[in-house]
């Protein structure tokens, strides 16, 4: 049988703002943003899309329902590097 060839997930980075936020969670929002990370980060265009951000790139945004997680990011071409530029919980 031939190997299974499976596509790793993406690397997350905070952007400076991002990490700002990061140090005023609790230990609560922290695995609350940490699991909406890994989701992203499994399937990138799990997001909505968004476009024409300030700097006319293209943005995408996460909610996860239920915990009043928000992540807004955008990611390279390839969807292998993505850059979170805004969270909250």
């Amino acid at each position: 049988m031939a190997p299974q060839h499976r596509r790793p997930g993406a690397r997350v980075v905070l952007g400076p703002v991002a990490v700002e936020q990061a140090h005023r969670f609790s230990p609560a929002e922290e695995i609350a943003v940490d699991r909406a990370l890994f989701a992203i980060a499994a399937a990138p265009t799990l997001g909505i899309l968004r476009t024409r951000i300030e700097h006319g790139g293209v943005m995408w945004e996460y909610r996860t329902p239920g915990t009043g997680v928000r992540i807004v990011y955008t990611m390279t071409i390839r969807q292998t590097i993505i850059t979170v530029a805004y969270f909250e919980a």
